[in-house]
């Protein structure tokens, strides 16, 4: 299936990306993600399947191809590799370019114990130029080359020191990064500014690490050795096993400096299984096969229920005055059904809240305030959610000392959170407390936010406490 049909998804990918960029017209501003993402979120999820589908294309099926339909091929895979050179997905290009090297090399006759030592030659000197690049950038203080990989990674490995063996769970970089991410460690570089939904430190070992632990990550290496076992069983039976390593081994790279994401993940998933797959060469005994059957159908029901959970999510996404209001039973309802899903509460929060602008019953029993105090107890460490309950609580004129209380939650969850800090010293303020409000306008004062209306409002919302006193 691979083989077969790798070369037409490339040609889909090239083609909607000539059709993207045919519609940008050259209009100044358009970011390279947004001309060439294929039919992918951006050029960085396009690159990870790109290097996943490569090595397939070139391969003859098992019946005989004709020289054009070789030819084709070929010239698809060609215009892959070109494509990445014109996106923004740098590692991506390189791990392509690496296994043109060694297909072009493979069909000049070289042989495999040569084009094995140019590769490994090759990703040494990458690995090397990118190991100086890397170390300039992090003595320079700069991030221009490496954007906050750098502070990503040094946030993802002081949130494992803090919590080595199990990690924070699911979306544990937020948790964890957050947690960590103070003002002494903003200022040592660029800060981190996390928003809703960044859950990715753009590498897929910290990912694993934070979010899993220790535990976590020795199950991944054990997967690891095992496949790379699977793999050697197989060359020496005969079985042609460098398209999976190819295409696994390229994915991974891409990984380690480009996030994981739900775009591709199941497309690596299937590309790993089928470079595995091959009959066994003795059938296991009846329980070994009981033992694997039901891992299985427990990997299976546990897939089938984060997709079903997935897929409830991804309509409410969007919130606001335009969309919610029509959304808002659906939000409920959905938040219902996953009960335990903080997340959904969050958003039915949202949905709610918006509703509520014109619809005076809900305003009175308070549903958006019922769903966030939901999701505020079910997550006790997302800031985010600890901030949006702030606000509703200001909102639905609760007591001072129980918005106080949910401010103070959201800054304990995440020391360095701008927006927290901003709106809680205009809470303060209000209540005349504007000795506090200063101190935590103070706590922005000389980040690099990158965010200059939201500077310029906390310059004004300063000068609006210095004429209040």
């Amino acid at each position: 299936l691979l083989v077969v049909a790798s070369p037409w998804l490339l040609g889909v990918q090239i083609l909607f990306s000539l059709v993207f960029l045919a519609r940008a017209g050259g209009q100044s501003g358009q970011s390279i993600d947004v001309l060439f993402r294929g039919t992918l979120p951006n050029s960085t999820a396009l690159g990870e399947a790109v290097v996943l589908l490569l090595p397939w294309s070139v391969l003859a099926s098992e019946r005989a191809e004709s020289r054009v339909a070789s030819i084709a091929r070929l010239v698809v895979a060609i215009a892959s590799v070109a494509l990445l050179a014109a996106s923004a997905s740098r590692v991506a290009l390189a791990a392509a370019v690496l296994w043109a090297i060694w297909e072009v090399l493979g069909r000049t006759g070289v042989a495999e114990r040569t084009r094995r030592l140019v590769v490994v030659v090759l990703v040494a000197v990458g690995v090397l130029g990118g190991a100086v690049l890397v170390t300039q950038d992090i003595r320079s203080g700069s991030t221009s080359q490496i954007g906050l990989r750098a502070e990503f990674a040094k946030l993802g490995a002081r949130a494992a020191a803090a919590s080595p063996l199990l990690g924070y769970g699911p979306d544990g970089f937020v948790a964890g990064g957050t947690s960590v991410s103070t003002r002494q460690v903003a200022s040592l570089a660029n800060p981190v500014i996390f928003q809703r939904g960044a859950t990715d430190p753009h590498n897929l070992l910290v990912l694993v690490v934070v979010s899993t632990g220790l535990a976590g990550l020795a199950l991944l290496v054990w997967a690891l050795v095992e496949t790379v076992i699977g793999w050697r069983i197989r060359s020496r039976a005969g079985v042609d096993v460098w398209p999976g390593v190819w295409a696994v081994g390229t994915a991974l790279a891409v990984f380690l400096t480009a996030p994981a994401t739900l775009a591709v993940l199941p497309l690596f998933a299937f590309v790993l299984g089928t470079s595995l797959a091959a009959r066994p060469a003795e059938r296991p005994d009846g329980a070994r096969r009981v033992v694997g059957w039901t891992l299985v159908a427990v990997a299976g029901l546990a897939s089938l229920l984060l997709a079903a959970n997935a897929a409830t999510r991804l309509p409410l996404e969007r919130a606001g005055a335009d969309v919610s209001p029509a959304l808002a039973s659906r939000a409920f309802t959905s938040a219902d059904t996953w009960e335990l899903d903080p997340y959904l509460w969050y958003l039915d929060s949202l949905h709610v809240g918006w509703a509520m602008q014109n619809d005076l019953s809900l305003a009175r029993a308070q549903a958006d305030l019922n769903a966030i105090e939901r999701a505020a107890a079910l997550d006790r460490r997302d800031p985010f959610i600890a901030l949006e309950l702030a606000r509703t609580r200001r909102v639905r004129n609760r007591p001072a000392d129980e918005v106080d209380a949910a401010f103070k939650d959201a800054i304990a969850r995440w020391p360095l959170f701008p927006l927290a800090h901003y709106e809680y010293a205009d809470f303060l303020a209000s209540q005349g407390r504007t000795q506090e409000a200063l101190r935590h306008l103070d706590e922005l004062a000389g980040l690099n936010l990158n965010e200059p209306a939201f500077d310029q409002a906390i310059q004004e919302l300063r000068q609006k406490i210095l004429e209040q006193q």
